[in-house]
């Protein structure tokens, strides 16, 4: 039995990101305000830039949340969910196809995402992305 939880431990230990692959900076970009939000409620943030830095204010503790730009960006995309400290939360690349979707629970608070090209590289060609609140706790 303990070999066998070690082993499950080991798994999700292993498989799991642990870390993003681009820092949390760029350029401040206008965000989505989340207080008050249901559950299934999306807000829409036009126009991201390859490298911007875009806060999703008044998060709930617990809450799961998604950002993705899935459909939107037509290039090869990375989001990264960092705290207003920028300690790392969340971090996905390729979701769909090149483009990328991001799944998270909130720690409460301001958060923020980024938005990159791959290997962290800005990109001139604006991309429309969606932050959606998946489930309160």
């Amino acid at each position: 039995m303990r070999k066998i939880l070690y082993t499950l431990f080991f798994l999700t230990v292993s498989n799991a990101q642990l870390f993003a692959q681009c820092a949390c900076g760029g350029t401040l970009y206008s965000g989505v305000d989340v207080s008050g939000w249901t559950v299934g409620q999306t807000g829409t943030v036009a126009c991201n830039w390859g490298g911007d830095l875009t806060p999703i204010n008044n998060t709930v503790a617990g809450a799961v949340y998604s950002v993705t730009t899935c459909g939107a960006a037509g290039y090869d995309t990375q989001l990264s969910i960092y705290t207003t400290g920028c300690s790392y939360v969340a971090y996905n690349d390729d979701y769909c196809g090149l483009e990328s979707f991001v799944q998270f629970t909130s720690l409460g608070g301001n958060l923020y995402y980024v938005f990159n090209e791959y290997n962290c590289i800005t990109n001139a060609t604006c991309a429309n992305t969606t932050v959606q609140l998946v489930s309160l706790p």
